[in-house]
């Protein structure tokens, strides 16, 4: 069930041989006047470690290290002011404070996909057993790259949870669904009709094509064909900490897993907030109004074929998913230029004609509200196929 998940290291060492990148500050070209860098960690030498940020990447997980107070300019005199502040202290120099190192590197994260510790991709979920068994797994990791810690007592500052659903028809099929699908106090958004999100600052729900999503990571469409050919992943992500501590109540790894079940319960509800909270007869009603909505706009034309011009929209759209604008003009300009039945005088004026048709159908199937893609079945048929297999899944 969980994918990501990125812990801040609430207590951790950190040899002077990890192998970890340094990012200095840049400096200005003209006066060669630096930036000025961030007292990062301390290591087990003693040193501070000054830089604008440290990161190291592996195959397994990703570490980061941010400073614990922010730098910025004051407008009105130029100098450079501190904001630091370590819990309820202030301070000048971070390296004054007597805080013990673990604490002064609590700005250490690390993010890992727990199934892709276990397996090539993250296509299948984990069960609760061996997901300690990768975060164990983890923490021997880091101390392999000399990071002591103990994991268990890390704090969850991102957590993705998620759902495979085997569905009946291809992803696109579904684009008409989701378009009238509108998340709660959340934005809307699509890419390329493969994926759909809803998100605010501090959350996202998300559904795209799991296939897909795979075969671009790797470029090789026959890596998966074991897999189903149709799979949509949702996924929940909270984002922040804030978030986290709101709707989960901990922060703290080793509380996850005493209230496992508690974070199934939550993956369902916002799944569920945000995409099943109609039923069938509210997704027909919504249905209808975004095709009024798509009507009305060749209504109001004032051309008395207005309904003709909304039907050859969506054949428009069939086309298009058969091959690309530029081939159907082709093709019908060949079928023009060898006309021996109509005996077409300005053949010109005809393929112009057809080519700007064509072409300002295009532009209002694009801009549709209500896109079209092939399949046989209803929003409504859709709709109650992806709700009733989700439940059964998350149940």
């Amino acid at each position: 069930m969980i994918d990501t998940l990125r812990l801040n290291l609430s207590d951790c060492e950190i040899s002077s041989h990890t192998p970890i990148i340094i990012e200095r500050s840049p400096y200005l070209h003209d006066s060669q006047q630096q930036f000025i860098d961030y007292d990062l960690f301390v290591d087990k030498a003693g040193e501070i470690v000054k830089g604008k940020k440290a990161y190291y990447n592996s195959d397994k997980f990703n570490i980061t290290i941010n400073p614990k107070y922010s730098i910025k300019t004051d407008e009105s005199d130029k100098k450079i002011l501190f904001d630091i502040k370590l819990g309820d202290m202030r301070v000048d120099k971070i390296h004054e404070t007597n805080l013990p190192e673990e604490k002064f590197n609590s700005g250490v994260f690390v993010q890992a996909s727990l199934p892709r510790y276990l397996h090539p991709t993250n296509f299948n979920s984990l069960t609760n057993l061996e997901e300690k068994k990768v975060l164990n797994q983890l923490e021997k990791d880091l101390s392999g790259i000399g990071i002591k810690t103990n994991i268990w007592d890390s704090n969850i500052s991102r957590i993705d949870t998620f759902t495979n659903l085997i569905t009946e028809e291809n992803f696109n099929s579904y684009s008409n669904l989701f378009a009238i699908i509108q998340g709660t106090r959340l934005q809307n958004y699509t890419y390329n009709g493969e994926t759909y999100l809803w998100k605010n600052g501090e959350k996202q729900i998300t559904c795209y094509d799991k296939i897909k999503d795979l075969i671009a990571k790797t470029k090789d469409k026959t890596a998966y064909g074991f897999l189903p050919a149709n799979v949509m992943r949702m996924e929940t992500r909270y984002l922040r900490k804030r978030k986290i501590r709101s709707v989960l109540s901990f922060l703290n790894l080793k509380d996850l897993y005493k209230n496992y079940d508690y974070l199934r319960v939550n993956h369902k509800s916002e799944i569920e907030k945000t995409i099943f909270k109609y039923d069938v007869t509210d997704v027909e009603r919504m249905t209808g109004n975004f095709i009024k909505e798509d009507m009305l706009y060749f209504y109001k034309k004032g051309s008395r074929l207005w309904f003709n011009n909304y039907l050859k929209m969506f054949g428009v759209a069939s086309l298009l998913k058969l091959s690309d604008m530029e081939t159907i003009i082709e093709k019908v300009n060949e079928i023009i230029d060898s006309d021996e039945v109509k005996k077409l005088k300005n053949k010109r004026m005809v393929k112009s004609r057809i080519k700007n048709m064509m072409n300002e159908l295009r532009f209002k199937m694009e801009s549709s509200k209500l896109n079209t893609y092939i399949t046989t079945k209803t929003n409504r048929e859709l709709y109650d196929e992806l709700k009733s297999k989700f439940y059964r899944l998350v149940a």
